[in-house]
């Protein structure tokens, strides 16, 4: 819940309290069984993968593959030409500029309509979530959003004061340390195909074809290389699931893996550097010791 720009999270299962050196995370309110879902959530924004948004294969409201959930394909969120981010991400390799894109989009509407319209939460539920010290990206930043703002031409103009460098640092900063990715499988471009289905789950743990989400409970919860939560995508489209895959304690921190927890202690720490910390959960320090 958010309520006069303060954060309320209501919840039996988990509260959310300070870990030092942590930020915020979750703990569980009293003893939960194995499999016990703890959380299911819609995002504050997501994005198809950039091959998707070109070619409108996934829906633009839920990111389902296929577009099979019936949703009005006229994006809401962003309706300028996105052909040169686009461009540049396909030859960068980049997808967080799209989730931006999306929030460029809000933050111009309500800067022209901030008397005719609601305040759309998203922008101040964005503020309640960690961030990374990005100074060192700030000339490889500034591209992207010279690019961004290209797209924002015309009858949806947008002045350099209106997205500046600082608003896109201070976004990306948020986004980096907690977008998901979404783990889906475009089950419609397989027509049913069980063998093709496997090889499609093979191929998302190795590539990044998915898309990404950033929400506003899923995001608070931390990283463990041994986690006692497991994220899942039950409906195929970006609602995120968070389920306990052992028996937790009462006041036990929930904790889920950021990345692929069969790597090395040394290959977990080089791809955790990305979210601006050194894990030191239990396994970490057995390994190290």
């Amino acid at each position: 819940m958010f309520r006069g720009g303060t954060l309320e999270l209501v919840s039996d299962l988990f509260r959310v309290l300070t870990v030092p050196g942590m930020g915020r995370g979750l703990f569980a309110v009293h003893d939960l069984p194995a499999r016990t879902i703890v959380l299911h959530e819609s995002p504050l924004v997501s994005t198809p993968p950039v091959s998707k948004v070109r070619d409108s294969s996934w829906c633009a409201t839920c990111c389902s593959p296929g577009i099979a959930c019936g949703h009005d394909q006229a994006d809401v969120d962003v309706d300028v030409d996105l052909t040169p981010l686009l461009d540049y991400c396909e030859a960068k390799n980049f997808k967080w500029p799209l989730l931006i894109a999306k929030l460029a989009s809000r933050h111009l509407r309500r800067q022209r309509h901030q008397k005719e319209e609601q305040h759309d939460e998203t922008l101040a539920r964005m503020k309640f979530l960690c961030s990374v010290d990005l100074e060192a990206r700030a000339h490889h930043l500034e591209e992207q959003r010279q690019v961004m703002m290209k797209c924002f031409t015309g009858a949806h103009a947008a002045s350099a004061s209106d997205l500046s460098i600082e608003w896109y640092v201070d976004t990306y900063s948020r986004i980096q340390p907690n977008a998901f990715r979404l783990d889906l499988i475009d089950t419609q471009a397989l027509q049913g195909d069980y063998h093709a289905v496997l090889r499609a789950m093979l191929a998302r743990q190795e590539g990044d074809q998915g898309g990404s989400a950033v929400y506003t409970v899923a995001s608070l919860i931390n990283h463990s290389c041994a986690p006692n939560v497991d994220v899942s995508f039950a409906g195929n489209d970006h609602d995120i699931t968070l389920r306990t895959n052992q028996d937790v304690r009462a006041n036990e921190q929930l904790t889920i893996s950021y990345i692929d927890g069969s790597l090395d202690a040394h290959e977990r720490a080089r791809q955790l550097a990305m979210y601006g910390f050194v894990c030191d959960c239990e396994r970490c320090r057995e390994e190290r010791d």
